[in-house]
């Protein structure tokens, strides 16, 4: 079992689009690894909706994230994750500092995937490009299920499309 926590900036768009991906992946193809999902914003006012452009793009799915609210990250956070999911170094070198004692939990999600990506910010932007950081989000997401459950690297590939 493993609790991932990604973070953005206002957990608005990434950040909750990758935690419903992740549970929609993870269920689909590791049902029995206990694989769990949240989300937080190094910069979020807590009970804020998602944006309209992610819950669209996210809709093309048939995933709902209209319920989504957002929430600030909190020190009690660093202690539940397994795994603290930044999108961009600038969030992990924010929570490192702020968060020294769990430096080793804190990775950019593309180092946990072995992409060496970030996933840029889609707010303010086009429905196309919260599809663009919809589409990166599974890539990278369903590479980290992967090499966390010791799975074919192939497997997932069709999941979300």
């Amino acid at each position: 079992m493993a609790n991932l926590l990604f973070v953005c900036s206002g957990n608005t768009c990434r950040s909750p689009m990758a935690a419903y991906i992740g549970a929609s992946v993870g269920d689909a193809l590791f049902p029995g690894e206990g694989f769990r999902f949240d989300s937080a914003g190094v910069a979020a006012y807590d009970g804020v909706p998602a944006t309209d452009h992610a819950v669209a793009a996210m809709a093309e799915w048939g995933v709902d994230l209209r319920d989504h609210r957002s929430k600030q990250f909190q020190r009690y956070m660093t202690e539940k994750a397994d795994y603290i999911v930044c999108m961009t170094p600038a969030h992990k070198k924010a929570l490192v500092r702020e968060f020294p004692a769990a430096a080793a939990k804190i990775f950019l999600i593309g180092e946990l995937s072995g992409s060496g990506r970030s996933v840029p910010d889609p707010y303010g932007g086009s429905l196309g490009d919260y599809r663009a950081a919809r589409d990166t989000l599974k890539e990278e997401i369903t590479a980290i299920l992967r090499r966390l459950s010791g799975e074919n690297p192939e497997r997932g590939k069709e999941v979300l499309s």
